[in-house]
């Protein structure tokens, strides 16, 4: 039995991390559109406020470095753990050491700082 999940888990892998490639593309712009929406408000504390709530309840975080924000998120990769599980599960336990200990965030877009406009965009 055990022999039969080795390959499945392998080929489950491999398209796990075509998948998550394509949606961590598509991430990427909604949280985009989520800025531009953003964009919209009057004061740059509404903003900021906004933008906090946001990505508390998405799991994001946002770090500050050079004078500069950045959205972050570190990303478990099921893909990468499949692909280990094949390896007779080694793989899969070095992946976790490796995700809780090592890994650092994986998407990061940077945030436009809050300049007030009349058309209600972020300059």
């Amino acid at each position: 039995m055990f022999f039969i999940i080795i390959p499945i888990s392998f080929f489950l892998g491999i398209y796990a991390i075509f998948y998550e490639r394509r949606l961590r593309e598509r991430n990427r712009q909604q949280i985009k559109l989520q800025l531009s929406v953003f964009a919209q408000c009057s004061s740059e504390g509404e903003y900021y406020k906004n933008l906090e709530n946001f990505l508390h309840h998405s799991g994001y975080s946002l770090d500050k470095q050079d004078e500069r924000l950045y959205i972050t998120k570190k990303l478990f990769h099921i893909g990468y753990f499949l692909m280990g599980l094949s390896c007779f599960g080694v793989g899969a336990i070095f992946y976790l050491i490796y995700f809780y200990f090592f890994a650092k965030s994986s998407l990061i877009i940077e945030v436009p700082h809050f300049q007030y406009s009349n058309t209600g965009e972020i300059e």
